[in-house]
C-alpha cells in the first residue's frame, strides 16, 4: 500500500527509458530522485501501478452532509444535538462536533450555560447603575 506520492507520468517515462537502456534500479532511483523501492514496484507491475483501490470502511457522513452540518451550525445557530435531530443522522453528537471542528472556516465552541436576563433583572441593573 503506497504511503507517499506516486510517480508522475513524466517520471514513469524516464524510468522506463532508463531501464530499457540497461541501468540498474539504484542508478535509476538516484537519477529520478526517488527511493529504489518505488522504482522497483513500478517496474514489477507498470500496468497496474497506482491503480489499486484502497480498502476500508466507507465514511458514514458524505461531503454534502458535512456542508449541511456546517450551514446549520453557522446560519441557524444550532447545537450538535439539534443538528443530529434536524438531519436525522445515524452518527453521534460527538461525531458532529468533530466534523465542525475539522472544518477550516467554522469555529465551533461549546456555549457556557448562563441564566436568562429577564426584564425585572434589567430594571434592577439600571437602578443600581443610576444609584451608584
Amino acid at each position: 500500500m503506497p504511503r507517499g506520492t506516486t510517480l508522475t507520468e513524466n517520471e514513469r517515462g524516464i524510468v522506463i527509458g532508463l531501464h530499457e537502456s540497461g541501468m540498474k534500479i539504484g542508478e535509476i532511483a538516484a537519477r529520478v530522485n526517488r527511493h529504489r523501492n518505488t522504482i522497483r514496484n513500478f517496474l514489477d507491475d507498470s500496468e497496474n501501478y497506482a491503480k489499486i483501490k484502497r480498502s476500508g470502511r466507507k465514511p458514514m457522513v458524505c461531503d454534502r452532509t458535512k456542508r449541511e452540518i456546517g450551514r446549520l451550525a453557522v446560519f441557524k445557530n444550532m447545537s450538535a444535538g439539534q443538528i443530529k435531530a434536524e438531519l436525522d443522522l445515524q452518527v453521534t453528537r460527538r461525531r458532529i462536533q468533530q466534523i465542525l471542528h475539522e472544518s477550516s472556516n467554522i469555529r465551533y465552541e461549546n456555549r457556557s450555560a448562563k441564566p436568562r436576563l429577564f426584564p425585572h433583572h434589567r430594571k434592577a441593573r439600571l437602578q443600581f447603575a443610576e444609584k451608584y
